[in-house]
Parts: C-alpha cells; structure tokens; sequence
C-alpha cells in the first residue's frame, strides 16, 4: 500500500509509467506511477469553494478539460497539460443554472460533449465552446456519465434517473437505440469494442459489448475497504495496466486481465479520473469531418459508413441554407413555425422553405407557446415546472414569466393580444378526492407589462384551446 498526499493506490500489473488527473472535491491532482510505486502527486488546480467533478481529456492535444462548480466561477474550463501541470486555463462554456456532471471529448474531429444533470439534457460544442447543439434530450432524466468511441461513432451516456446506459449515434441525428439497465452508473469508458462503467449502488464494475450485450459485472466490497462504513464506486478509466478505479473516499486499481480484483482502503474524496496515455484514444481510423470540416460552417458529424451531415448551433436561430453546409440567418422573407417537442425538451424553430432547425431553449416539458412580434419574445409553459416563461428567439433573456407560486398549474394553450399587450391562457389544475381524480380548467389573463392577472372563466369541463379574434370594420 503506498500512501502520497492523501493518496492510496494499489496496482496489480507492473508498468513503465502512467500518468492520471484525478478530479477530488478541493481540486484537480496529477499522479505519476512507475514501476508500481508513486513517483509524484501534485495538485495543479484548486477549486476555491466548490467542487471538480467532471474530467476529459485529449491525450493527443495534451487538452483537459474540467467543470468547477465554485461560486462566481461556475462553468466548463480548457487547459493545456505541459509536464505535470495545466495551463492557459480558459472558461469555454458558461450559462445559467448549469450542472455538469460528465464531460467526453471526440478527439478525432475535436468535439467536447457534456451531461447537464440539472437541465436534463447532452450537448455537444468545438473545443472552444462555440457551435452548442443540443444532443440528446429525450427520455434523459438524471444523466451524469458519458463517454464517446469516436471511431464507430458511438455515443453513451449514464441516467442515474432512469437507470440506465444508452448508447447513441455520433452523426448529427444521435438516435439512441440500445439500452442497458443501470441502477446508479457514475463514470463511463469506452473502446473500440466494449463498454464499461462503475454503479454506485450495487458496487460493482460492469462491462459490456459496444452493442451493451455480453455483460459481467465484478463485486467490490466497499463496505469492507472503508472500515465498515459504506461508500460508493465512481471514477473508472483503462489505463495501460488495467482498470484505475476510484470509491468516494479511495483510490484504487482493478485488473480485469483474469477478472482479479485488489482491494484497499484510502484517503481522498475522488470523483473522475482520466489517463494521459494516447493508448487510450486511437485514431486508425478516418473521419470525414478532418478534411476541412467537410465544409460545413460550424459543426461536421458523420455516421459509421462516413456519410456526413452538417449543423447549426442552437440558439444562435441560423439555418442551414440551401447548400445544406452553410449556416446563416434567414432573410425577413423568410418563414418560420414555432415548435415545442416534449419528448425532447425543445423550443425552436424550423424553416417553412430551408433545411433544418434552431432550440431557442431547452425545457422538461414544454405544452403551448405564443409569439410576441413587438419585444421579439417567444412565450412557453412547461407543465413539469408548472411555469410560463419568455426567451428571445436567438435564446437569450429566458426567464419565468409567471411560475407556481403565481397560482400556475398545466397551462396547457396561450394566446397574445398584442394591441392590449396581455396574454390569455388555460390553466389547468388536478387534484386527488378519494381516490378519483379531479379537474378543472381556467381562462385567465395577464398583463405582459403590468401585474394584470384576471380570472375570465373556471369550469370542471375540459377546455382544449384559446385564441384572441380582432375584428375589423371597413373604413
């Protein structure tokens, strides 16, 4: 057992020299192993009071990537790894009420990926941050870890909420097909040919085929390692010697070359780790997208027979144009529909005469919107949050117009009235009386830019739909 600055790794397989970042709760360490001892540890970053959870790397750009949930620093950082420090350190994303809790990097066309536990939803963007698309939103409850194989193009991501592992494809579209059932994944790894994760709850480390079939599964005693006291799996990462795996409160190794497993207990508080060896990350295989993008403005994918699609940034409203590469704003001869998608989460919009389409925003479950022309707003209720909020229609100034505790319940249709500026809408309200449901709807009215609020019409009925009629008499 070797002990180095609150440190306690055990290996099983001898190895020249391997390198890991280590994400704890007070920062970001470097650990250098040789010939099975610990040559150094160093802490080359620190969260000032917050945490470091989620890690990536690029081990071909010498590229870590990070998310540091401190106050007033809350966001997605880059750093170059020079020796066995970072440096250059940079905030490449940033917006309001995020929680990342995995990162990924496609380190062949160079995209970094990212789970949002608290939006509920996967994104991906360049390595700058720029060119967000919304991934995956759909049947996501509780995603936390996610990890890419760029060369099949395969996308997996971890749902501590549904309880599963999903696997997705990388070209554009990132329809998810397989599934695997999870009680508690934490951090994933990927390779060519398998797929592997820690659960939290059963304490055990899993691994499965790239089509999440063949699986097995190895017991850790945790309970055992921590004294008595139970604790959970978390970081995994392959390494040149094995499986590098960390408990909450440990630092561990697990060789899976006879499916052997050692054990011991450590000091630590770790979350992710991530190997600096290219091993890790193999690039034998081409890419469409690295011959110059394939010529697509902002981001390139492509799918497992290396046909490509090109798309837009969300909430940037930019279309694809006609060439099906470029990606600009429509003319005001332009046509638009206003859409929301509850099983994705989506606010958008999509072009009447060009391909493809823009988020705007991004919630749980969006029911009826309505357009404001004046203020150039974009009005929607979500019926999980029980809300009615605004955003601008290239994404910004969202903000909750009326929420719950305004007395909203499932608002179900909205109309505007622009000449009086007040928005009409049907609330909708369920409740449980021995064991029979009960209903009833309101049409109410609010004012855009006054405390307005006035009950028009309550009933037990069902109500389906509102709209305003204007009536105009000749001159």
């Amino acid at each position: 057992m070797l002990l180095y600055s609150g440190l306690v790794v055990i290996l099983i397989a001898s190895v020249n020299t391997e390198d890991v970042f280590i994400s704890r709760s007070d920062g970001i360490y470097h650990v250098v192993l040789r010939n099975n001892a610990i040559t150094s540890s160093n802490r080359v970053l620190k969260s000032s009071n917050g945490e470091i959870i989620a890690l990536a790397i690029d081990t071909h750009d010498s590229l870590l990537f990070w998310y540091d949930s401190s106050t007033g620093k809350d966001g997605i950082y880059k750093g170059n790894v020079i020796g066995d420090g970072v440096t250059s350190t940079t905030v490449v994303v940033n917006y309001p009420e995020m929680y990342v809790t995995g990162l990924a990097v496609d380190w062949v066309i160079k995209h970094l990926y990212w789970t949002d536990s608290f939006h509920s939803f996967v994104t991906v963007s360049d390595y700058s941050g720029n060119n967000r698309v919304v991934a995956v939103t759909s049947k996501l409850m509780l995603p936390r870890g996610i990890t890419v194989d760029p060369i099949n193009r395969s996308l997996y991501i971890g749902d501590q909420g549904a309880h599963q592992i999903m696997k997705c494809a990388m070209d554009g579209l990132f329809s998810c097909t397989h599934i695997s059932p999870a009680v508690w994944p934490n951090q994933l790894f990927a390779s060519t040919r398998n797929v592997s994760w820690t659960d939290g709850w059963s304490n055990k480390f899993v691994s499965c085929s790239s089509e999440l079939s063949n699986c097995y599964a190895i017991a850790v005693n945790t309970q055992r390692l921590n004294n008595g006291n139970m604790t959970s799996l978390f970081g995994m990462v392959k390494t040149d010697s094995g499986q590098i795996v960390s408990i909450l409160n440990d630092l561990i190794t697990i060789s899976l070359r006879d499916n052997s497993t050692s054990e011991r207990t450590g000091v630590g508080n770790t979350y992710y780790i991530m190997s600096t060896s290219t091993t890790t990350q193999p690039t034998r295989q081409t890419n469409p997208c690295t011959n110059n993008n394939m010529g697509c403005s902002q981001l390139c994918f492509s799918d497992s027979s290396d046909r490509y699609r090109c798309s837009c940034s969300s909430l940037s409203t930019t279309v694809i144009a006609t060439d099906g590469k470029s990606c600009s704003l429509p003319s005001r001869t332009t046509k638009f529909l206003l859409y929301a998608e509850e099983g994705r989460g989506q606010i958008g919009l999509v072009s009447t005469t060009l391909k493809g389409h823009t988020v705007i925003a991004w919630s749980p479950k969006p029911r009826a919107l309505a357009y404001d022309p004046l203020d150039k707003m974009v009005y929607f209720s979500d019926t999980k949050y029980q809300t009615i909020s605004k955003v601008g229609l290239n994404g910004s100034s969202l903000a909750v117009f009326l929420s719950k505790e305004n007395n909203i319940g499932n608002v179900e249709a909205m109309t505007l009235d622009l000449k009086q500026r007040r928005l009409y809408f049907i609330n909708r309200f369920e409740w449980e009386v021995n064991n029979t449901t009960r209903s009833m709807a309101r049409i109410e009215m609010a004012g855009l830019t006054t405390n307005e609020r006035v009950l028009i019409r309550h009933t037990e009925d069902s109500i389906s739909d509102i709209e305003i009629i204007h009536h105009q008499t000749a001159s």
